[in-house]
């Protein structure tokens, strides 16, 4: 269903794969590499940082360097784009990145498996089928860990945002389970930018759908985490926005448990959420 409700209305605000990555593009790193002696490169981890970095690779790469990049998914999206896809701007295809791609432009190789163990003294990777790899050079991007430990309830009612393969399987399920509500009540735990991107595109594609969106953002950091990332007038700009659409923040509330239907604060206080992350 996602794609084939495109909102054709914002094309002009799409980008390809490739126009964001260029995006990033940092020109420095050719002039260090055109000198070095470590010719085995070996990336463990698909992450963004390593997208950029073979996207950047492209450019004059001495032909002596091998890459090779180890990673269980051969296919990695762009964690920017993912509330754009959510949204209705994006298909699939087009916010997630082919390593396959991205190597044969670098002459690069790719191995999928998971890692066992790195022995930096010998500069070997074991693999999980205990073959090895020996390297020169070793970088390592592997997947963000989002500890839930401080809100009991989260490892069985919550979606983590992190890793997003997981959490677009939830998205999915979880509107598909809709059958015709009429009205849905969302709850975000943190004000990162991620997250309340991820509401707003939520919201709007529930409202494609004929809901009645209600969304709780719960900061539970001292100080807002996207003021932090884009500065206190813009975050309260996006703050203001978001509560004008119908947002309601809690600010300075504890979570004492997660509920499969309801959030408990430390005061006692409850928040219904049908979709909880």
């Amino acid at each position: 269903p996602f794609d084939e409700t495109l909102d054709k209305r914002h094309d002009d605000r799409r980008v390809n794969i490739d126009e964001f990555l260029s995006l990033n593009h940092k020109s420095e790193l050719n002039v260090a590499i055109s000198q070095t002696v470590l010719k085995r490169w070996v990336f463990i981890g698909a992450g963004q940082t390593h997208l950029l970095a073979l996207k950047n690779l492209t450019k004059k790469l001495p032909p002596d360097i091998e890459i090779t990049v180890v990673s269980e998914q051969s296919h990695t999206p762009i964690v920017e784009m993912f509330p754009a896809f959510i949204g209705g701007l994006y298909r699939q295809d087009e916010f997630y990145v082919s390593l396959d791609h991205l190597l044969a432009e670098v002459r690069g190789k790719y191995i999928n498996a998971g890692v066992k163990s790195i022995d930096s003294k010998n500069k070997k990777l074991k693999l999980n089928d205990n073959s090895e790899i020996e390297f020169d050079l070793l970088s390592v991007d592997s997947d963000p860990f989002i500890s839930t430990e401080q809100f009991p309830g989260a490892n069985t009612y919550a979606h983590l945002l992190l890793p997003i393969e997981s959490f677009q399987t939830s998205i999915l399920r979880f509107c598909q389970s809709l059958r015709g509500k009429r009205k849905v009540d969302l709850v975000f735990i943190g004000s990162g930018l991620l997250s309340i991107e991820t509401a707003l595109a939520l919201r709007q594609r529930l409202k494609i759908y004929g809901a009645d969106v209600f969304v709780h953002i719960i900061e539970v950091s001292a100080e807002n985490e996207a003021k932090l990332v884009i500065g206190e007038s813009v975050e309260a700009e996006i703050k203001k926005y978001c509560e004008s659409i119908g947002f309601k923040f809690h600010s300075g509330q504890k979570i004492k448990e997660i509920l499969a239907t309801e959030i408990i604060l430390d005061d006692g206080s409850r928040i219904k959420s049908d979709f909880t992350s």
